[in-house]
């Protein structure tokens, strides 16, 4: 089994996220059925925060709202961790 986990940094980009995630899914046609795919999404615009408002039917969604701007290395370590 392949474990796949994207951690995307997001600034004021909610319009890019269903694309993403279209070609997120394409990428898992190559995978066998028990592989697991992961998009976390890292929202670094606290004044604008997301919401789970896409579905995906073979891609895991999450969605993580920082405190406070922290820049782009910082939304992707908050993503790792």
């Amino acid at each position: 089994m392949v474990s796949i986990s994207v951690v995307v940094p997001v600034y004021y980009g909610e319009i890019y996220i269903p694309d993403m995630i279209h070609q997120i899914e394409k990428c898992r046609e190559y995978l066998q059925d028990e592989d697991y795919i992961e998009v976390i999404f890292v929202n670094d615009a606290p004044d604008a925060p997301l919401f789970c408002n896409w579905k995906s039917e073979s891609v895991h969604i999450n969605i993580i709202n920082t405190d406070k701007n922290v820049g782009i290395h910082g939304a992707r370590v908050k993503g790792l961790k």
